[in-house]
């Protein structure tokens, strides 16, 4: 790993340290607030902070994890933890959310008395906490789609605590009690929608996808303009993470050659590969009419 990403790393982490010490706080203030206001937005928000918090303690760990070097039994390392977090962020938040729509729900039918000034102070000082952890991570949420399941769980809190604001202002102004579970089913679509994405974008990595914006056929159509190049077949494009792009084929040559030959043609596809479409690991196999899978399209 290089200088540059050790220290990006050490960036993420602390980063992450800080979100997840003021995210806990607000939890707890708001698991408070919410009892003795009987406010069920706010006791959701709350545990909303809670698994938001775990979520982010866990993007945390991922890094730590992606740091560790290589080994026999890993020989990629631990690449791919954090796309494994991401997933599982996103999967435990879509979870909440839908408890909390249920609940929601439940509150609608039995709706009950809310204290809406307790309500109201509670939900400004998570408001102002979610600000500041947003802040944190705003830098870097672009970075990585783990770091991106924290900074949408963030986010999420952000935007539940603006709308628990508004609506306690709305108990206090108006009585208006049925405000507090509607706030809570917007506000759990919105994050269930953010976290299909990720679950998309992480299920298709570890499937080992071909990646957004690549044409397999254009590659393969480019690789046999090579003069010496009969055909290319047996082609797997995928990423290992977010950054690493692997590609690897069977490339027939129309002649037999030298080997200190074939390996030019070897760098000259792989350069094709690497400068062209930006695919930074390339396995190409050399072959001569002896490939059992050379009808093989792809």
């Amino acid at each position: 790993m290089s200088t540059k990403d050790v220290h990006s790393n050490h960036t993420q982490r602390n980063r992450l340290l800080w979100a997840f010490g003021i995210n806990l706080i607000i939890a707890l203030a708001e698991v408070a607030g919410g009892i003795f206001s009987n406010s069920l937005a706010l006791i959701s928000d709350a545990f909303h902070n809670v698994g938001d918090s775990l979520a982010i303690l866990l993007s945390y760990f991922a890094i730590l994890l992606v740091a560790k070097p290589v080994s026999k039994l890993k020989t990629f390392g631990n690449k791919r933890a954090e796309i494994l977090i991401a997933l599982f962020n996103a999967a435990a938040l879509t979870g909440i959310c839908l408890f909390l729509i249920i609940e929601a729900i439940e509150r609608f039918m039995n709706p009950s008395p809310i204290s809406g000034g307790i309500m109201l102070w509670v939900a400004v000082i998570g408001l102002v906490g979610n600000l500041v952890a947003v802040f944190i991570l705003h830098q870097n949420h672009k970075d990585s789609l783990n770091i991106k399941s924290a900074y949408l769980h963030l986010m999420g809190d952000t935007l539940s605590s603006v709308a628990v604001v508004a609506g306690s202002i709305l108990i206090l102004w108006k009585g208006i009690y049925w405000i507090d579970p509607l706030i809570t089913i917007i506000i759990s679509i919105y994050i269930i929608i953010g976290a299909y994405e990720i679950i998309k974008q992480t299920v298709h990595i570890l499937m080992q996808g071909v990646p957004e914006g690549y044409d397999l056929k254009e590659i393969k159509n480019g690789l046999e303009k090579h003069d010496l190049v009969e055909s290319i077949h047996h082609v797997h494009l995928w990423m290992l993470n977010e950054s690493q792009i692997h590609f690897e084929c069977h490339a027939m040559l129309i002649q037999d050659m030298a080997l200190s030959s074939a390996q030019s043609v070897k760098q000259e596809l792989t350069d094709i590969l690497e400068k062209k479409y930006h695919i930074n690991h390339v396995t190409i196999q050399l072959e001569i009419n002896d490939c059992s899978e050379k009808n093989l399209h792809y």
